[in-house]
């Protein structure tokens, strides 16, 4: 209540013994934290400007005066350009202003207070006006964000340099994402798909005898395509990997949960890091299995497919990121919560199998270690009055 706290890099589970407060030189009233990091080096965390002394305009105008940068935190992840009759417009939303900082040559800022609960308010920006009497177009605007915003591209995470939550009911998701201010007492919007000891498998697909054969790796463009159901071949695409187990498991934990799922929202998105010869095949498997599945209840995206999308739920199949060839972005986070309107689900993967994965590829650095273990203290997807049905026997 008796500062300004600009957030300029997010840190994970932070040890207080790193953290060390330094006024500025030239201006000892505002204060820089640092984080030490433990490989020796430092990095700016966070700047405090004392009020009344300073209010918002003044702190944003010092920043960018200072880091020759101007730090925005947009109210989405995602902003639309749009040319006015007076002026060219970034809108990361569509809120009304509550008030706006100007850059000079006609570049101008509008934030959106937010309050909290626990009496702070978040500033947060929410369109960037470029007026047209000073010359700027479309492609000038673009080029002065390029040159000095923190958002160059509309996925990096610097987006979040002072997160403040508060925003129902995924507000908490980057906290949740980065680690920070988490407690165990559970995220409006935010469950988890716990994973069974054991799951059945239906023969629908496939009979018996070739289950064992499905639990590795195929190959499309080699003899093992001929392992597959001909139906299958068929559609698949003529190259790349399958992983027909992961896509069977994923089907039928969506069948068991489907009524918890649909009792929290009619629309849902099952994303995962898949590639297309993956997407293809849950896809397939999906029509076969769930047969009674309406049209819009559930589509499979990628991660990168949900970039423009917005749909009420999302589900995570987590486990998709032992097979994903890259190394997991912390951007890909952070789009699903800005995919999911109202409810984000995170199917919980095998641990075990998973870290190994990831290990053997290096591919698994520790903020993404710290996040997969806090999976699992997410409360479960509940639905009043439900029972979760039983999967389908394998000899039915």
């Amino acid at each position: 209540s008796s500062a300004i706290t600009c957030q300029m890099t997010p840190y994970f589970t932070a040890q207080p013994t790193r953290i060390c407060t330094e006024p500025l030189a030239d201006q000892p009233a505002v204060s820089l934290r640092f984080y030490d990091l433990s490989d020796g080096q430092r990095v700016l965390a966070e700047v405090l400007f004392p009020s009344p002394r300073f209010d918002i305009r003044q702190a944003k105008v010092f920043l960018a005066q200072q880091l020759e940068q101007v730090m925005f935190w947009p109210g989405a992840l995602l902003g639309r350009w749009r040319e006015e009759d007076a002026a060219i417009v970034l809108e990361w939303s569509a809120s009304p202003a509550t008030l706006s900082v100007s850059y000079g040559q006609g570049v101008q800022e509008e934030l959106l207070a937010t309050p909290e609960g626990d009496g702070r308010t978040a500033w947060r920006s929410v369109r960037l006006r470029f007026d047209k009497t000073y010359g700027w177009n479309i492609e000038s605007a673009q080029g002065w964000l390029q040159d000095w915003g923190n958002v160059q591209a509309p996925l990096q995470a610097s987006w979040l340099w002072c997160w403040r939550g508060g925003v129902p009911p995924l507000g908490d998701w980057p906290n949740w994402v980065l680690g920070l201010t988490w407690t165990d007492s559970g995220l409006s919007g935010l469950w988890r798909i716990p994973r069974a000891a054991q799951l059945a498998h239906s023969s629908r697909s496939h009979p018996p005898q070739k289950r064992q054969e499905f639990e590795q790796v195929l190959d499309l463009a080699s003899g093992e395509r001929g392992r597959l159901p001909v139906t299958w071949q068929c559609r698949l695409p003529a190259r790349g990997r399958v992983y027909p187990q992961q896509a069977r498991e994923v089907v039928q934990r969506l069948r068991q949960w489907r009524p918890h799922l649909l009792h929290q929202a009619t629309h849902w998105a099952i994303v995962g890091w898949w590639e297309k010869p993956q997407l293809e095949l849950l896809r397939l498997l999906a029509r076969e299995e769930l047969t009674d599945l309406a049209t819009n209840e559930f589509q499979w995206l990628t991660i990168e497919q949900c970039r423009n999308v917005q749909v009420e739920g999302v589900v995570v199949v987590v486990d998709s990121l032992g097979h994903w060839p890259h190394c997991a972005q912390l951007r890909d986070w952070l789009l699903l919560g800005a995919a999911a309107e109202r409810r984000l689900v995170l199917m919980e993967p095998d641990y075990a199998s998973l870290f190994r994965q990831l290990n053997s590829r290096k591919h698994n650095p520790i903020w993404l270690t710290e996040l997969l273990q806090r999976i699992g203290r997410l409360t479960v997807l509940s639905a009043p009055s439900l029972t979760v049905p039983a999967l389908a026997s394998a000899n039915c």
